[in-house]
This record gives C-alpha cells, structure tokens and sequence, in this order.
C-alpha cells in the first residue's frame, strides 16, 4: 500500500494494506511528542521516499525518529531507532489511489518538483533572503529540469518539424503532377483543328481549298411527263359541252314580245 502526506512529497510504501492499530501507551512517558498526539498506526516498512528531502524535518525524540513535511505541514511518520521493520504513521495520511492521483492532475502540482505546491501571488513576489545557502539544492533541481524539458521540447519540435517538411514535400510533388495533366490537355485541344473556323487572313475557310469531288457520271434531264390519268380522263367542262343538245332553240324574253 502506498501512503503519503498531502502534498505527496512523502512517500511511504508498505507490506499490508490497512494501518493497523497502535497504542501510543506501550512506552511510558514517550507520548508527549506532537507527533503523538496525532491518530496514529503503524505498517510493514517496505521503503520511504521523499520527493524534495529538504522539505522534511527531522527530529530524534527519544527512541523514535520523527519526520514532518514542510510543504503541508503534517506530521507523516516516526522509526523507532531499535527496529526499522515497522514505522508509526500518521493516519491522516493519503491513502486511496483515487487521492493521489487527483492531486498528480491538478493544477497546484509541479511537475519540476512532483510535489503539490500551495502559493498566492504575494508569495511568488515576496523577496526571500538567505536563498544562496538554504535553497542551493532546490535551485540546482530547478536548473536540471529545465535544461531537460528543454532539450525534450528542441528535440519534439525538430521531429514535428521533419513530419512537416516531408508533408509538403508530398504535397508539392502532387501539385506538380496535376498542374502537367491539366497542361498537356490544354496544350493537346489548342492543337486540335476546329471545324467550320473562318481563317482571316485569307478570307476564307481553311476547308474551301479542298476541290469538290466531280460526279462519276453527267447529269440526265428527265422530262416531265403528264399524269396519265389526266390524259385520259377528259375534263368537267368537256363533257357537259359535250353531252348539251344543239337543237335547242333559245326561248325569247318577256320583253321582246311587246
């Protein structure tokens, strides 16, 4: 099990995973300690890390070796100076994975120092004096991330960088190849010939020096002929002229009588 205090700068991994119960009475006169006063429990040690070990006080109370974190300001764990297999802890203590890693995500995290960082504005500009003696290694820390961060971040830039390039590259290639096919159908219709085009220059059709093909054979003028049944049916007016009788005498008028 993995507990830590609560700006994760104290890391305590153990064998078992529940802090079992201690009674703060098995030594006389040894509970007058802060620390004691705490709700405390002990584990099987497996190790102890500390993400920034300056910001750990230690403190030797009698038979106990007594640890506090500077950062949250808790006390985390205590050894006892016979014996390095258990360690007391505090059982306020962070315990649950879901705690822990809420705190990774946050914005309080510093991901220079790994550890959650509480500052206002005032603190971040509040000059601190004797920084050169007391906060070396801090500085040293800050100095070596940043160089690596930088060179991570030169190194992510010049790989997106190549993926870039290479993109245009195969963009520039495609662009290339369409701009020749469309080239060479324009160049292809351009020296078509086009049909029925007026030439200007010579007033004429470029197709009207081609010679008109002579027919095979001359031209024969048929006659017209009547229509047959025409000439064989006679007209209306024939046949009534015809059929009148000659004999018939004109009657005379009314008038001509008186």
């Amino acid at each position: 099990m993995q507990i830590t205090c609560k700006c994760l700068n104290v890391i305590i991994n153990s064998k078992g995973t529940v802090i079992e119960a201690f009674d703060v009475n098995t030594k006389d006169g040894q509970t007058d300690h802060p620390f004691f006063k705490e709700n405390i429990g002990f584990v099987e040690l497996v190790n102890i890390h500390k993400e920034q070990s300056l910001l750990v006080e230690v403190e030797i109370y009698r038979d106990w070796v007594i640890h506090r974190c500077l950062n949250c300001g808790i006390y985390t764990h205590a050894l006892d100076n016979a014996s390095t297999a258990v360690v007391l802890v505090n059982k306020a203590l962070l315990t649950k994975p879901q705690e822990i890693a809420a705190l990774k995500s946050s914005e309080k995290y510093s991901p220079a120092f790994n550890i959650v960082i509480e500052s206002t504005e005032e603190d971040v500009k509040a000059p601190i004096a004797g920084v050169r003696f007391t906060g070396a290694g801090l500085q040293q820390q800050l100095t070596e991330w940043i160089k690596r961060e930088t060179a991570q971040t030169e190194e992510r830039v010049r790989q997106f960088s190549e993926q870039q390039y290479e993109a245009l590259d195969q963009l520039r290639t495609r662009v290339h190849r369409d701009h020749h096919a469309l080239t060479r159908i324009l160049v292809s219709c351009t020296q078509r010939p086009v049909l029925g085009t007026f030439d200007a220059r010579k007033g004429m059709s470029p197709f009207s020096s081609v010679a008109t093909p002579k027919p095979s054979s001359p031209l024969r003028i048929m006659p017209i002929l009547p229509d047959p049944a025409s000439a064989i049916a006679p007209s209306k007016k024939l046949v009534q002229a015809a059929n009148r009788p000659k004999n018939l005498l004109r009657k005379p008028s009314v008038d001509a009588e008186g």
